[in-house]
């Protein structure tokens, strides 16, 4: 098991009282077996969850490597964030089956990308019992990020910070049910 008790400390980035760790990824075609990143990051999540007891939101890319890999197993809770598109329900619903192999048994979904048309009533059905606890509303400039440079690190985005209420509605919400 690699030694991680430093990294937070050494390369995460501070907004407020929220620290952002990026776990990375694969960064270009052909460059290999992310494996040696999987177990560093397993081990990294297991210390930050029982060596420091910290509350951790991980952002994990798109799709379910994470759960056929075991890197979300120490997760009390997954947030499956999806649109009202059968691509993306089905793809939850696939990933609400890995976590329950992996024994995560709090899952919850996100309706994200909604606009007026969006039938959120259809979303939750679609979702079976996969709790539905919040939604992000469309806007163009989240495409962008939601994390900007600044002089002190990084700092939110004028569009994260627009809907920064939805979020911590949907915070407040886990923290109710967790």
């Amino acid at each position: 098991n690699p030694k991680v008790d430093d990294i937070p400390e050494d390369y995460a980035r501070k907004i407020g009282n929220i620290r952002l760790l990026v776990l990375g990824g694969i960064a270009k075609g052909g460059s290999g077996c992310i494996c040696p990143a999987t177990t560093v990051l397993k081990t990294l999540l297991l210390h930050l969850l029982v060596g420091r007891n910290d509350a951790i939101i991980m952002d994990m890319e798109a799709g379910i490597e994470h759960l056929g890999r075991a890197t979300a197993q120490s997760m009390d809770a997954l947030v499956l964030v999806v649109n009202d598109s059968r691509w993306s329900i089905n793809t939850a619903l696939r990933a609400a089956g890995l976590a329950g192999d992996l024994g995560m048994k709090k899952l919850f979904a996100v309706a994200n990308r909604v606009t007026e048309s969006t039938d959120i009533d259809a979303i939750a059905e679609k979702l079976g019992d996969i709790p539905l606890i919040g939604q992000i509303p469309f806007d163009e400039r989240l495409e962008h990020g939601v994390l900007e440079p600044s002089s002190d690190g990084i700092k939110l985005s004028e569009a994260l910070s627009d809907h920064l209420a939805a979020v911590e509605g949907i915070i407040s919400e886990l923290q109710n049910r967790c």
